[in-house]
């Protein structure tokens, strides 16, 4: 007879995710937290955390990345703390650490906005909507949902 072995709280964290992708995503996290939490034995504190966050970023993790793994790091810390393995959760602090983002945002060049113009079929009401509103964003700099949010009413129409 085998006896039955109770999973670590690294597997059942892993369980209670939704998907396999988001299982693979965390079981990297584990391993990385683990590396680099392993000599604070459970003693970890906003220092640590600094240097964590500081250390993704000097590895060249782009800032979408050592964000999503903050957020990480939180989910665990918080589930650690909720099965009762943490006294604490030193994550759940209202400070996190700056993260800079100094990428400017792509915009479409001026060949691109005509291609773009281009594919709309204007001979159906909502290819007519569809090109005012692409219109409206390539010459004002709106986002989609700004545009979608606009009434009759806020526009002034000048002739």
């Amino acid at each position: 007879m085998h006896k039955k072995q109770t999973p670590s709280w690294n597997e059942a964290f892993l369980r209670t995710l939704p998907s396999k992708v988001t299982r693979e995503g965390y079981a990297s996290a584990l391993t990385a937290l683990n590396d680099f939490f392993a000599p604070f034995a459970g003693d970890e504190g906003e220092d640590q955390l600094v240097r964590f966050v500081r250390r993704l970023e000097i590895k060249g993790l782009s800032p979408a990345s050592v964000k999503k793994r903050l957020h990480q790091l939180r989910r665990i810390v918080g589930y650690c703390h909720r099965a009762g393995l943490r006294d604490d959760n030193c994550v759940d602090l209202t400070w996190a650490p700056r993260i800079r983002d100094n990428r400017r945002p792509k915009c479409l060049q001026r060949a691109e906005l005509r291609r773009v113009a281009e594919a709309i079929d204007v001979g159906t009401w909502r290819g007519v909507r569809d090109a005012a509103a692409f219109a409206l964003m390539a010459r004002t700099g709106l986002r989609i949902g700004e545009v979608a949010k606009i009434n009759v009413e806020d526009l002034e129409i000048v002739r």
